[in-house]
């Protein structure tokens, strides 16, 4: 009797869809990814999405600077920003092609 109620259990519990069609984030798939500059000593990937921006002249010549980039580790620990799960992330290739190059 356990058994039976184990598999009733089981069959309607089943994910309904496939954890093999899921595609992770990575941001180096992402097209804000911004390559690590290892000519200055960078070794960790920049995300163009979140830029560090300097607003202290904006009140005087009505333009900000934008002198860096957060790290793409920053941007995916805070939740604010692009969070684990990804919010931002648009990728590079389109998604019938990435489905191609993952699957066949």
């Amino acid at each position: 009797m356990k058994n039976i109620i184990l598999i009733f259990f089981s069959i309607i519990f089943t994910p309904i869809f496939s954890l093999d069609k899921v595609v992770p984030k990575f941001c180096v798939n992402c097209k804000h990814f911004l390559k690590p500059a290892y000519y200055i000593g960078d070794s960790y990937g920049r995300c163009s999405f979140f830029p560090e921006v300097d607003d202290s002249e904006f009140y005087v010549t009505g333009t900000k600077t934008i002198y860096a980039y957060n790290y793409c580790t920053t941007a995916r620990r805070r939740e604010d920003m692009c969070g684990k799960e990804g919010k931002k992330y648009e990728s590079k290739e389109p998604e019938d092609k990435v489905s191609e190059i993952l699957y066949n």
